[in-house]
């Protein structure tokens, strides 16, 4: 039987080089190699989960978000919490176009690990679907949380503020 972790960590290094196509190949032997099913104990479980993120963050960077989405929904399965995994599942809605459904994994991110990242996003699909004033507020959240305002974090919570009638914020971003 071919050994999941190896073909996994071969894919990873075909990503870390840049060969994408090479990667998702790598990680599909990888779960085709593992899908015998009844030995899905807890390290089992792990390897499958770190494979479909790696699978979705290989097709993500190809820009093939339906297999991305479809990627990270299947590590959620076996990871529910995982907030980088949630993440990268907004990531790969917002590119499909579905805002509401991306909103909804940033929340579900930012309730697992309210990282910086996780605020962020979830700020910025806020104020995409035109709820300035709570985006704003988790903007700052994540300027707290440590996030680096930098000038597009600065930007968005500038323009966001003044669309939310928050002046002083406004002027101060």
């Amino acid at each position: 039987e071919r050994d999941v972790a190896a073909l996994n960590a071969c894919g990873a290094m075909q990503a870390q080089l840049g060969r994408l196509e090479l990667a998702v190949d790598y990680f599909q032997q990888a779960l085709a190699a593992g899908a015998s099913g009844a030995e899905e104990g807890k390290e089992a479980k792990e390897a499958r989960a770190n494979t479909f993120f790696n699978l979705g963050n290989a097709c993500a960077a190809l820009s093939l978000h339906q297999d991305a989405r479809e990627a990270f929904e299947q590590a959620l399965k076996l990871r529910p919490t995982d907030a980088q995994a949630l993440t990268n599942l907004g990531n790969a809605h917002s590119s499909l176009g579905d805002l509401s459904a991306a909103l909804a994994a940033y929340e579900r991110a930012v309730d697992a690990d309210a990282s910086p990242i996780a605020l962020v996003n979830c700020g910025n699909a806020l104020c995409d679907q035109g709820r300035n004033n709570e985006g704003v507020m988790m903007l700052l959240e994540a300027v707290d949380a440590g996030a680096v305002p930098d000038l597009e974090l600065c930007l968005n919570i500038g323009v966001a503020a003044r669309r939310a009638g928050m002046t002083e914020i406004s002027m101060e971003y």
